[in-house]
């Protein structure tokens, strides 16, 4: 069994996403996963409509993104009154690490695209990075 946050090449490891910035939806918003070795990346863009699967990909399949829905009941504000249940949706993707030819530290790169009207084209751009694991080969 592999240890935790350490996969070998040649997995397809899922991971869980949740990219937060001011006047930012994931739900609503594009934004851009890239997964990173330092000298090769694999990038895919969540933009426009999914495909009839229901994801969004790069040309090589090699990174996809979608969401899962879930039904989570919030307790009721005032003793006797009733829960209310609502739906949201919980993002992922999944990196195919045989596109990989080195190992090493993987790390995540999200970019959230926000529509600011104070930025010179439009669209501000807030980055977060965090580690994913190590890659090793078999």
């Amino acid at each position: 069994m592999a240890q935790a946050n350490v996969f070998f090449k040649g997995e397809e490891k899922k991971f869980a996403i949740n990219i937060e910035a001011a006047g930012f939806s994931m739900d609503d918003n594009d934004f851009e996963i890239e997964v990173t070795n330092g000298k090769e990346s694999i990038s895919a863009l969540k933009a426009g409509e999914p495909t009839a699967s229901g994801i969004w990909t790069n040309e090589d399949g090699s990174l996809v993104i979608f969401y899962e829905e879930e039904t989570v009941t919030i307790p009721p504000v005032e003793e006797g009154g009733e829960p209310t249940a609502n739906t949201v949706k919980n993002w992922f993707a999944i990196i195919d690490t045989q596109y990989f030819e080195k190992t090493g530290e993987l790390k995540v790169i999200g970019t959230a695209y926000i529509v600011d009207s104070k930025a010179y084209d439009g669209v501000r751009k807030s980055i977060d990075v965090a580690t994913l694991g190590t890659l090793k080969s078999k």
